[in-house]
């Protein structure tokens, strides 16, 4: 469940409101941007017990970052495939030494699977990732799960960007073992519920 809002206290009535089985939060971008650490320690608060991972998109200052994320009480955090293969593996090490899940975010990076086996091998998770400006192809994005649990069968590999009902079967389909879901929960009337039905789904009750 991506918290991809600005206003920290919708995040928390979030974390509140939602099922508290088979739910990982993600504290997103926008929020960590608008309240820094003070937002990963508030969801981590209202937890309940579920893990948390902070969306820090790392560029640079792997140790840093990670650091931040350990202090907020995440669970995980991302950095993203475009930064320099030294902080990719830097960002990896750090995760690992301080008990972190490392997440590599493929946000506009190439698919070329012999191209990221350099920072694959950092990744605990590697994020299939359509943004909110570009969007996501189910189909595009099946294939590519396809290929990167062909070639990182080790990896767990997640997809987020715009899913739906409407898409979720493409991507279950493919062998995603991860679902990030946002906007379409976020912004529903009763994101309970609208969270229940993407968990029954996934479930294939």
């Amino acid at each position: 469940m991506a918290l991809d809002v600005t206003d920290i206290r919708v995040a928390v009535r979030l974390c509140k409101t939602l099922p508290e089985r088979g739910i990982i939060l993600e504290v997103g971008t926008p929020l960590l941007k608008a309240h820094g650490i003070r937002a990963i320690r508030a969801v981590r608060k209202e937890s309940r017990g579920r893990a948390v991972f902070a969306d820090t998109k790392t560029l640079d200052a792997a140790e840093v970052e990670v650091a931040i994320a350990k202090a907020g009480g995440a669970d995980g955090a991302t950095v993203s495939a475009l930064a320099p293969e030294e902080t990719v593996k830097k960002f990896g090490v750090a995760c690992r030494d301080n008990g972190l899940i490392c997440l590599v975010d493929l946000l506009g990076s190439s698919m070329d699977a012999e191209k990221l086996a350099p920072i694959a091998s950092a990744a605990d998770i590697l994020i299939c990732h359509g943004g909110i400006d570009q969007g996501l192809d189910p189909r595009r994005f099946g294939h590519n799960v396809v290929r990167l649990k062909e070639r990182f069968p080790d990896k767990l590999v997640a997809v987020a960007g715009g899913i739906t009902p409407a898409t979720i079967g493409t991507i279950l389909s493919s062998g995603a073992d991860i679902v990030i879901v946002g906007r379409y929960i976020t912004n529903s009337d009763n994101p309970r519920e609208t969270a229940s039905e993407m968990l029954r789904l996934l479930r294939g009750t």
